[in-house]
């Protein structure tokens, strides 16, 4: 009896978690080791609300009926540089978890593919050289998304975002595996900057971007992935002890300076995705 009590106390309790915050408060620090430093304390709490503490399990929000139907086509990314300490760690953690059970292979994000996703989308019709006569309208709409996107960096942005990624975290239930991004540096800035971003393009083009644009977004570098088709080999979420050990690591600090529209078919070069077009911040 005393067990069972103390479990449904641990339920209510995790549940609690969740709790949303209504109030903003935005510390402004300045210090000599850091210069200007942002803080977005509601952010951090709202994240860290919606993140279980024993797993890391961060809550996604869930797109309505009729997006979910229409499989997404594009999204904004920002890039890692050629050569950044988050790749170098994320390399050497993946060798790591190589090391211990090389039948998880396949579940690894390739280093040449990391990146911060600001926003998925649905975009009727494709840009590719086949189907720019049926559809015409397409490549309007990219464009008309580029220029969005080349005003909010310009409105938000006074130059290159600098992040700070500390921890793991999961969300899908267990099936994505990502790099945390912490609520330092230009955090505020881009959280700004990707509100702005769902506002014009989701809102003012109608453009069918996927998730709530009023909710609070949570930047991450995707690491490992559980899709659809793997469950069957190896279950319906990626094993914690698969990273476990690496639930605290640090994985430095990242400059970016360009955000990237990107589409989900076809490859880049380098082995990135295809990029449709880019806007440097």
């Amino acid at each position: 009896m005393w067990l069972q009590c103390s479990r449904v106390l641990r339920e209510r309790a995790e549940r609690g978690l969740y709790f949303p915050i209504n109030h903003r408060i935005i510390d402004q620090r300045n210090t000599s080791a850091s210069g200007a430093e942002e803080a977005d304390i509601q952010s951090r709490y709202r994240r860290q609300l919606r993140s279980s503490f024993v797993t890391g399990e961060t809550r996604q929000t869930e797109p309505p009926a009729w997006s979910q139907r229409t499989r997404p086509t594009h999204f904004f990314s920002l890039p890692l540089p050629t050569w950044c300490l988050l790749r170098v760690r994320v390399k050497e953690m993946h060798d790591s978890m190589l090391f211990s059970n090389a039948h998880i292979e396949p579940l690894l994000i390739p280093a040449a593919k990391l990146h911060v996703t600001l926003g998925v989308m649905s975009i009727s019709g494709d840009t590719s050289t086949a189907e720019k006569a049926a559809d015409p309208t397409a490549p309007d709409v990219l464009a008309a998304i580029q220029d969005c996107v080349d005003q909010a960096c310009h409105d938000t942005c006074t130059g290159p975002l600098q992040l700070r990624f500390r921890g793991l975290g999961t969300f899908g239930h267990g099936r994505v595996l990502f790099a945390r991004c912490i609520t330092e540096a230009h955090f505020t800035t881009l959280d700004t900057l990707v509100r702005r971003i769902r506002r014009d393009v989701g809102l003012g083009l109608g453009v069918d971007m996927k998730g709530n644009p009023n909710d609070s977004y949570v930047p991450h570098v995707t690491v490992a992935k559980l899709r659809p088709s793997q469950i069957g080999e190896f279950g319906r979420q990626l094993p914690m002890s698969m990273w476990a050990a690496h639930q605290h690591h640090d994985f430095g600090d990242v400059t970016f300076n360009r955000v990237d529209l990107c589409s989900m078919k076809g490859q880049g070069k380098d082995g990135y995705y295809h990029v449709v077009s880019s806007v440097t911040v």
